[in-house]
């Protein structure tokens, strides 16, 4: 992908991505995770630390403040925030494995081509459904 997203393009590909692994799992950890980063219309999230916790990862990532982030960076980006959950809530083993599948390689490649390919479709998915309402998976 060329075109760089948005940071709230690239946050909701990242709850798109944890959407997928939702369905597939139903992991209490990782829906509460969706739960709590549902936007309202005035662009607050349900737990606003969320937003911040993404801000604060956008700028680990890319060592500044950024309006914008790539493809890789919105993918290493999710990795160091849910690296930021792993920590907090006693790392639990659902976020743990899918942390797994969050690496890149010293050449800055992702090493899990399954969970790349995911991460494309989901920041497709995230310009495709940009200004409709988000649909959450527990409605």
């Amino acid at each position: 992908m060329k075109k760089k997203l948005t940071v709230l393009q690239s946050f909701n590909a990242m709850r798109n991505f944890l959407d997928d692994n939702y369905q597939k799992t139903k992991s209490d950890n990782v829906g509460a995770m969706l739960s709590f980063s549902l936007l309202f219309p005035d662009g607050g999230t349900f737990d606003p630390a969320i937003w911040n916790d993404w801000i604060e990862s956008i700028e680990e990532v890319k060592g500044e403040k950024a309006k914008e982030v790539t493809d890789l960076e919105g993918f290493k980006i999710t990795k160091s925030f849910l690296k930021l959950y792993y920590n907090l809530i006693s790392k639990p083993v659902d976020i743990g494995r899918i942390l797994k599948t969050l690496e890149v390689d010293s050449k800055n490649i992702p090493t899990n081509e399954e969970a790349w390919n995911l991460w494309l479709k989901c920041i497709k998915k995230a310009l495709e459904d940009e200004g409709k309402p988000y649909k959450s998976p527990f409605v």
